[in-house]
């Protein structure tokens, strides 16, 4: 639940991210097809890109630190 708070919050902040918690007891198909094999798994995709997974234990607020990068310089870039 922490997690899925704190992504529901980045949400907010950047409403142009699509934000989608899958329970993967109801979705164990679309599960297997995106390789998920553990819990929690987060994706994270950028124009059509995969650009970070995380998964099992990991600093939800570095991968964030990281996207934050990722989308400045997507920004830049359409500038």
């Amino acid at each position: 639940m922490a997690i899925r708070r704190k992504l529901e919050e980045g949400q907010q902040a950047h409403p142009t991210v699509i934000y989608r918690y899958l329970p993967i007891e109801d979705h164990q198909e679309e599960a297997a097809q995106k390789g998920i094999l553990s819990v929690p798994t987060v994706i994270a995709v950028i124009d059509g890109t995969e650009v970070a997974r995380e998964a099992g234990y990991f600093s939800l607020d570095k991968m964030l630190t990281r996207l934050e990068r990722y989308m400045k310089m997507a920004g830049e870039a359409e500038s």
